[in-house]
């Protein structure tokens, strides 16, 4: 679901989100899905995503200018590599934002701050890797939680 999710979110034009273009995209996707759970992930895909189009991430993605989306990278660190795909980055007044699109169910604040310490290494090296590519240092992060619309900062 969260692959579907996010090869939708990479296609389409994210500031200007339809759900009609969305759906006609899942559709179009669907015969690579094993035929045994291909319902359940058409309507968890579709839910998912009607839900973002009056969300308050797709409110605050489009007051912003996208720099990047889907931008891979790759960081050594002492004697290996670490790559990594940032699903959104983008600007709003002078600050640069990360954006990382998340499909986890959850809860509440309990399970958000789970959610926050379950990817904080994945932020720290998307951070990093923004920090090189732009040459800046004052970087935000944000999960956007799409199971319910929730942009958590951190």
């Amino acid at each position: 679901i969260g692959v579907l999710v996010h090869e939708i979110l990479e296609e389409i034009d994210i500031k200007n989100f339809s759900y009609k273009t969305a759906k006609e995209k899942v559709y179009e996707k669907l015969e690579k899905i094993p035929e045994e759970i291909k319902q359940e992930v058409l309507e968890e895909t579709l839910k998912i995503l009607s839900r973002f189009e009056n969300s308050k991430i797709h409110s605050f993605i489009k007051e912003t200018d996208i720099l990047a989306k889907e931008l891979s990278f790759t960081l050594k660190e002492k004697d290996k590599y670490i790559e990594g795909r940032i699903d959104l980055v983008c600007k709003k007044n002078n600050q640069i934002i990360i954006i990382d699109f998340k499909t986890n169910r959850y809860k509440g604040e309990k399970d958000i701050e789970k959610l926050k310490q379950l990817y904080k290494n994945q932020k720290i090296y998307y951070e990093k890797a923004i920090k090189k590519v732009f040459r800046r240092k004052d970087i935000l992060f944000a999960l956007a939680l799409l199971q319910n619309g929730d942009l958590v900062f951190y």
